[in-house]
């Protein structure tokens, strides 16, 4: 009987070793951050070895091109085009950006209705203008990186270096590098 007693006490603490393993490794995953958030380091980043945090530093290694992300942008780059939560996490898309850079490229950016849907320092584009076609949804993005790749914003300047006219406070369009405050609404 005694014997009885113990595997099941064996077998139970087993059991509950495994589950909080489990538990330990599920902590683990809850620990990084969604697509869209703020971040300092990649790993911080919700998308295993293709997470990134984009920010001044990463950005300018990419594109050799200086471009305010407003205290970083959690994304996944390589993603499986055209889809979901299942490729970036709750509330993203992985979107293609060959249009925009004439090379496959797939990027995750947080999904949103309105600027609302934003953190400060973003808003809600769909991409659309000029010669480019809309996203399949809107995407919370910095101003400068649409500037940057050439998606019209009303602080972008127009394409000739002058005022596009969407915006105009009198002081003309603000170039790439320009006010760090740009797109604060």
């Amino acid at each position: 009987m005694m014997t009885k007693n113990w595997l099941g006490a064996c077998c139970v603490a087993v059991l509950f070793a495994g589950v909080t393993a489990c538990e330990e490794d599920k902590k683990e995953a809850d620990k990084t951050l969604p697509t869209g958030s703020p971040c300092d380091v990649s790993s911080e980043c919700t998308g295993g070895d293709k997470a990134v945090c984009l920010d001044n530093a990463s950005f300018r290694q990419l594109v050799e091109e200086d471009v305010n992300i407003p205290d970083g942008y959690c994304s996944r780059l390589g993603c499986v085009t055209n889809k979901g939560d299942e490729e970036c996490g709750e509330g993203a898309y992985c979107f293609d950006l060959q249009q925009y850079v004439e090379q496959p490229l797939g990027a995750c950016f947080k999904v949103c209705q309105s600027g609302t849907d934003c953190r400060p320092g973003y808003d809600c584009m769909d991409g659309a203008g000029g010669e480019f076609q809309p996203l399949p949804f809107k995407a919370c993005l910095p101003p400068e990186l649409t500037c940057l790749l050439s998606i019209p914003h009303p602080s972008c300047p127009a394409p000739d270096g002058g005022d596009d006219g969407a915006a105009d406070d009198g002081a003309g369009g603000d170039p790439i590098g320009g006010d760090p405050q740009l797109g604060d609404n």
